[in-house]
């Protein structure tokens, strides 16, 4: 199973650390520059997809059969309420659509449908991502906090091919529900000040022969007023079988710099 990139995860893995190894955040009773109740995040992603689909026969490869991987912003948005100081209710969800124009290089199937080489074909995508859970903070204070969740987790594949020079067209849906365990933290570096603040999340959960999802987010910026402006780097992953076997699936990378806003109330 490949990992996030070992950058990333030594990011999000050394800013859990420092929130746990500091006494005074530790050992603090009050919420400090978390003191919120609602926080909106609106982000742009700029990505572009890697991997291949199987629909009842040959692994199409998204980049070199579908010409699909061009990176672009994707809109990346989430929603955190927090009902109780260490409690916190998660929404977030990337919509993201890719298509391409391509002439295959060799003869796949789709859907039991030949595809030969030299034909022009054109393709749609559709990749849709959302996560609802619930995040438990452990530590919160001055510093900022150090949470676990759980949640469950939508993803959906929509591939459409069309032929151009033999006129078909077929589309194939993959979607599917998991549960989706997580962690999540957040440190603001100076001394009593909400300027500068550093973040990141990593969830993750493998389901045997079916395959894995993984994803993780580290960032980092400057708060004026109740905005933050942060920039810094997603990844996601997705290897995920419908039958458990080799069958119909999807092999899925999405990477790239994000950039967001963030208000607070």
């Amino acid at each position: 199973m490949p990992t996030l990139t070992p950058f990333l995860l030594n990011f999000i893995l050394t800013g859990a650390l420092i929130t746990t190894s500091s006494q005074a955040f530790a050992q603090a009773s009050h919420e400090g520059p978390e003191a919120f109740r609602i926080e909106l995040t609106g982000a742009a992603w700029l990505t572009g997809p890697t991997g291949s689909l199987t629909a009842d026969g040959t692994p199409i490869n998204f980049v070199s059969d579908l010409a699909v991987g061009a990176e672009q912003p994707r809109f990346f948005g989430r929603l955190v309420l927090k009902p109780g100081r260490k409690q916190r209710i998660v929404l977030e969800g990337t919509p993201t659509s890719f298509s391409g124009v391509n002439t295959i290089e060799r003869s796949f199937v789709y859907l039991n449908r030949v595809f030969n080489i030299s034909q022009t074909v054109k393709s749609n995508a559709d990749i849709d991502y959302a996560y609802l859970g619930y995040q438990y903070d452990p530590f919160t204070g001055r510093w900022g906090h150090l949470g676990f969740g759980i949640g469950a987790a939508y993803l959906a594949v929509d591939g459409t091919l069309i032929g151009v020079q033999s006129n078909i067209t077929e589309s194939k849906a993959l979607h599917g529900f998991l549960p989706l365990p997580g962690a999540d933290f957040r440190v603001f570096p100076i001394p009593a000040s909400k300027l500068l603040e550093v973040e990141g999340t990593l969830r993750g959960l493998a389901v045997g022969s079916y395959g894995y999802y993984v994803e993780g987010m580290a960032s980092g910026g400057l708060r004026v007023s109740s905005i933050t402006f942060l920039a810094g780097y997603r990844e996601m992953f997705a290897n995920l079988h419908e039958d458990g076997g080799l069958g119909n699936g999807v092999v899925l990378h999405l990477k790239g710099p994000i950039f967001s806003l963030q208000w607070r109330w």
